[in-house]
């Protein structure tokens, strides 16, 4: 009886698993055709990796005549990933990366093949606001399947790592210099309307699932550096008491700290790190008052 558990357990987690890479397909569908078929015709930008990757292919193709069968921004998104992926790849586990991975793929070709030249609709705020929802229901999708498109989630995470700033505030910097360029260089009615579609994209992601998703996390452990290593990785204040072992009688330290769904990923990599035997207690969708900061990355 016990012999046939764990086939039966891995079984069902490889179910689990196809399950998580079809939703992440999915949500990186649904993801690309909001703006591929919404704001993209109009000539509006997104945020992120892909907003640069957007505007680099506006300018090779008004510039150097370049008139490719596929969408350029699908390849050049791809060569910004792979060196922020090869950035991170320490700091994030490896389910995590491998699915990071996968979407990124999905992504790659979905935007590369996936065009429209006649917008469906015409009227520029509806547009936004239609792909807006469109694209924050996608990424609500990859982020409840356990993965991420990278981009600037990933830049963020560890550049917050090196910065005494937050991941939210990184991002939003981030993508505030993508829009200002986008007022330079075309105009500002398009930085306007892309700044919309962030936006609403950002607002439906927040309310379908999100780095706002907050987890209350304890730690017990034997390890004294559990609270800098935490601080260090994800920028979040944690508190300490001491403990003892009910069983054991032994002494404990126990962590307790409320990250994000997003810095959950990167919390587990570095526990496993500093204490592979610790005991953790991840609490999900918890309300929190106080000084914590909100990141939607």
């Amino acid at each position: 009886m016990s012999s046939g558990s764990p086939q039966t357990l891995t079984t069902a987690d490889q179910i689990k698993e196809y399950q998580r890479y079809i939703e992440l397909f999915a949500g990186v569908l649904l993801g690309v055709m909001g703006f591929q078929l919404f704001t993209v015709p109009l000539g509006f930008y997104n945020g992120g990796a892909v907003g640069v990757a957007q505007i680099i292919r506006t300018l090779a193709i008004s510039h150097l005549g370049l008139a490719p069968g596929v969408d350029l921004a699908g390849p050049l998104n791809l060569l910004f990933n792979i060196p922020l992926m090869l950035l991170a790849f320490r700091s994030i586990g490896k389910r995590f990366l491998v699915r990071t991975l996968f979407c990124i793929g999905v992504q790659t070709v979905t935007i590369s093949f996936i065009q429209v030249k006649e917008p469906f609709i015409t009227d520029p705020l509806t547009a936004c606001l239609i792909g807006g929802i469109l694209a924050g229901m996608g990424t609500g999708v990859v982020l409840r399947a356990g993965g991420s498109t990278a981009g600037f989630d990933i830049l963020g995470v560890w550049l917050a790592q090196k910065l005494p700033l937050g991941v939210g505030i990184i991002t939003s910097l981030m993508n505030a210099c993508i829009y200002v360029v986008c007022a330079l260089l075309f105009d500002i009615q398009t930085a306007i309307y892309s700044l919309i579609f962030a936006f609403v994209c950002a607002l439906v992601t927040d309310k379908f699932h999100t780095q706002g998703v907050n987890c209350g996390v304890m730690i017990v452990t034997q390890s004294p550096n559990m609270h800098r290593r935490i601080m260090e990785s994800v920028s979040r204040g944690v508190t300490l008491w001491e403990g003892k072992g009910g069983h054991t009688g032994e002494g404990k330290l126990v962590y307790y700290t409320v990250v994000n769904k997003f810095e959950e990923v990167v919390l587990r990599k570095v526990i496993e790190q500093e204490d592979p035997g610790a005991f953790v207690v991840v609490s999900e969708d918890l309300r929190v008052y106080g000084t914590f900061i909100r990141r939607l990355e």
